[in-house]
């Protein structure tokens, strides 16, 4: 968010909040909604730690992000309770709002063909996280994705990236693309659990 638009959230907020105490604008709610949805709290909170030790101040940091949650909880139109991967989604919503693909993380489907565009997808609930492994069969370059993840901090490595989880009950997203001929393993590791909640092999051709 620009310092402009932030500067006049916080006075319409100001102004909708003098009146009774509560927010009830609902143009300012969508905007509390919109935005929240685009926060990455495990970066906000790295970069809180970082500015106590470049100030070298010891603190600790309160669990901020439960309030998040817990706003997003009760004003959201839409609340997921479980884990989802839809079929098909978007790849690019702020680039290209309108172009739908299927899901590489759809757990019904291990079978895609090369050079197609995917998306790489989910929605999981308030107060949750996921960490999805994709991990390829050799460490040649046979998927490309990116360059924007929508929700998703993405940790290159050697045989495939992890993307981590940085939304609640919003869509995080991203394109993928496969490469060439290969095969690969993506692993499924719900709410930080250790052993994957499930794992599904694909392949492309």
């Amino acid at each position: 968010m620009l310092t402009a638009e932030l500067t006049q959230l916080l006075s319409n907020i100001s102004s909708d909040f003098a009146t009774d105490g509560q927010i009830t604008d609902e143009n300012v709610m969508d905007a509390l909604l919109y935005n929240i949805s685009r926060l990455k709290l495990s970066d906000i909170r790295l970069k809180i730690e970082q500015r106590y030790t470049d100030l070298n101040q010891s603190a600790t940091i309160p669990e901020f992000e439960k309030y998040i949650v817990k706003f997003m909880e009760k004003h959201a139109e839409v609340l997921y309770t479980s884990f989802t991967y839809p079929a098909t989604a978007l790849c690019e919503p702020e680039i290209d709002p309108e172009v739908v693909v299927p899901n590489l993380l759809d757990p019904s489907i291990t079978t895609f063909e090369s050079g197609l565009t995917y998306s790489f997808a989910a929605i999981i609930p308030s107060n949750s996280t996921l960490t999805i492994k994709f991990i390829a069969d050799n460490s040649d370059h046979i998927y490309s994705y990116g360059p924007v993840t929508e929700g998703w901090e993405a940790i290159p490595s050697f045989n495939g990236p992890t993307f981590i989880s940085q939304r609640n009950n919003e869509l995080m997203t991203t394109r993928f693309e496969l490469l060439d001929v290969g095969n690969a393993t993506i692993e499924y590791y719900e709410n930080d659990s250790e052993i994957p909640a499930f794992t599904k092999n694909i392949s492309w051709e």
